[in-house]
């Protein structure tokens, strides 16, 4: 009776049979009948004229608080994962101090160790210019660039389809 759902013809018929029997049920029957009429019989309700923008105007403002919690929320969270990496970066460095500056020491070791060979080698390839052009023929030099170009663009190719083979069909 409360229900929407349909009843079979059986259940309706036990159900209507209990009805009449019990005075409870069919008191309820009956008032369930008249509450039915009257929501059938009354008008929707319209909103308060401006009720709409005004509802309107505060979700807006609340979707722009929560925006703006969430913001800070976020940064709050950004800047203290920034603060603890930096923490923990600079207590490593302070912890190897010594080794950092053994390894900053390579480091320029290497780098003047590279800027003294190409000193040397430059002194090298200045000397082989000054003496190797006049006792090779020209035919000879051009022989030696065309072979070394030659080279280079099979080279150049070889890196492009070992490129394609590896995936990366950008640089093939």
């Amino acid at each position: 009776m409360l229900s929407d759902q349909p009843l079979s013809l059986r259940a309706e018929n036990a159900l209507q049979a209990h009805i009449r029997n019990c005075g409870r049920c069919s008191r309820l029957e009956r008032g369930w009948a008249q509450v039915q009429h009257l929501l059938q019989d009354v008008e929707t309700a319209a909103p308060a004229p401006g009720f709409l923008d005004r509802f309107q105007q505060r979700l807006e403002t609340h979707q722009r608080i929560q925006d703006r919690r969430l913001s800070w929320a976020f940064f709050i969270l950004s800047a203290s994962a920034a603060g603890f990496a930096f923490v923990l970066f600079f207590s490593f460095l302070l912890r190897q101090w010594h080794s950092l500056m053994g390894l900053v020491s390579g480091w320029i070791e290497q780098v003047i160790d590279w800027l003294l060979f190409l000193q040397f080698a430059q002194g090298i390839f200045i000397d082989l210019l000054q003496t190797l052009p006049p006792a090779v023929p020209f035919p000879l030099w051009m022989g030696v660039f065309a072979l070394i170009g030659g080279a280079a663009i099979l080279w150049l190719k070889t890196l492009r389809k070992l490129a394609y083979y590896q995936g990366y069909h950008q640089w093939a």
